[in-house]
């Protein structure tokens, strides 16, 4: 359902497993959750952390099914002869408590990321996030009067943990809510955001305002465009580029909301050239989750980049034809160890996704086309075999562009030799 990607949002590719805890069916929830009721108490007044972690994923659980019994029933209200489910409103009776209770542990948080092997497993801050976005998802807006206070109280504290949970609490607010729903100082907020990025705050402050400086641009444009607003943003999304992957993922996703938007393109048009610098190194990095991010939000960006552009779109391609090269003869290096492989894969894949989708949009008006035709050859012969079938949409992004057919297949033919072009014609043809 809907409110499986909104967890995988919120939890900022922590990579973490939930705790998996049984819970009865939700027609025989009731004496269950009047025992939940009674442990949420003991958890809010000082439980350990197991009893906090077990009543947390147990509330997220009814959280789902209450959200699945309210989507089903929504689904057949214009239908004949279909028996609804009783939404009993278990999240909504429990919320003054529930929401309290949740908003107490995000400020759990770690100062510190977890490390790759750390991160198999929950922390009490990560599971109340994951679990105040289910809620929020199942109640909507019925769910502001509960955690609005908490944001405005806390947005400015100057203790950290206060701050991240506020901000953290804010962008999943704005992500399960309508855009006309939320309260006039909005903006004000939004600055607030903006401060904490450029304070010196815990690193998962950043991330975390980052992360809610997204879905500004993806739910409240009208915010973001408000006087001063839209210059500090950008500003905030530049200097991501040069924090730690995480910020630098954020910064990247608010600009694919940004772009994905209805925000009026020209208003991008003085910050393109270090957008798609910043994007372009960030492609090439061997972060996953930062090169594959950025891969998609410059195909996003070159995608709207008008004619007038043109210069810079070429300047595009032979940027991203460069890097990928090295990529390739990188790849080809003796010795390299299976972490060494794997980072150069990322690398390879995703610059090669970058390529193709600057190809799609230049069509046959490609600068040095010969050499593009050759790094692509190089990657389908000697590259990893995660980027195969991007170079093959490259180089069809080419032929199909091309006016002369017999022209582009001649080329094809001279640099992949014509058993392998006959097959990549088939393909992209």
């Amino acid at each position: 359902g809907a409110h499986k990607e909104g967890t995988e949002a919120l939890t900022m590719a922590s990579g973490a497993d939930a705790m998996e805890v049984e819970i009865p069916p939700y027609a025989d929830l009731g004496d269950f959750v009047k025992d939940l009721e009674k442990d949420t108490r003991k958890a809010l007044e000082g439980g350990d952390e197991e009893l906090t972690k077990r009543v947390i994923e147990q509330w997220n659980q009814i959280a789902e099914s209450e959200y699945d019994v309210k989507f089903a029933n929504e689904q057949i209200d214009e239908m004949e002869d279909c028996k609804k489910d009783v939404n009993r409103h278990y999240i909504k009776n429990a919320a003054p408590n529930l929401v309290k209770f949740l908003l107490e542990n995000m400020m759990k948080q770690n100062e510190v990321p977890k490390a790759n092997d750390e991160a198999a497993s929950l922390s009490v801050a990560e599971a109340a996030e994951i679990c105040l976005h289910e809620v929020g998802i199942c109640l909507e807006e019925d769910v502001i009067p509960h955690v609005w206070p908490f944001i405005r109280s806390n947005i400015r504290s100057t203790n950290w943990r206060r701050s991240c949970a506020a901000v953290v609490a804010l962008g999943a607010t704005l992500e399960f809510t309508k855009s006309n729903t939320l309260c006039e100082d909005l903006g004000e907020l939004f600055q607030s955001v903006v401060g904490l990025i450029e304070s010196n705050h815990a690193t998962i402050v950043k991330e975390s305002s980052l992360f809610c400086l997204g879905k500004f641009c993806q739910r409240r444009l009208d915010v973001v465009k408000t006087g001063k607003n839209f210059p500090k943003l950008m500003t905030s999304i530049q200097r991501s580029f040069s924090e730690d992957a995480k910020s630098k993922a954020q910064g990247i996703s608010a600009i694919q909301n940004l772009v994905e938007s209805t925000l009026e393109f020209s208003i991008l048009l003085p910050h393109l050239p270090w957008l798609i610098d910043g994007l372009i190194k960030a492609v090439s990095t061997s972060n996953k989750e930062v090169s594959g991010g950025a891969s998609e939000a410059l195909g996003a960006l070159l995608g709207k980049v008008p004619p007038s552009r043109h210069l810079l779109l070429e300047t595009t391609v032979r940027e991203l034809r460069k890097r990928l090269q090295a990529a390739v003869e990188r790849g080809c290096e003796r010795g390299l160890s299976k972490e060494q492989e794997r980072d150069i894969n990322c690398s390879q894949e995703n610059l090669t996704a970058a390529l193709a989708g600057a190809l799609v949009r230049l069509g046959a008006q490609v600068p040095e086309v010969w050499d593009c035709f050759i790094v692509l050859k190089d990657v389908i012969k000697r590259g990893m075999p995660g980027a195969h079938s991007d170079a093959i949409i490259a180089i069809g992004s080419i032929v199909t562009g091309e006016k002369q057919m017999r022209e582009s297949s001649r080329t094809l033919f001279a640099l992949c030799g014509r058993l392998e072009s006959s097959i990549i014609l088939l393909l992209v043809l």
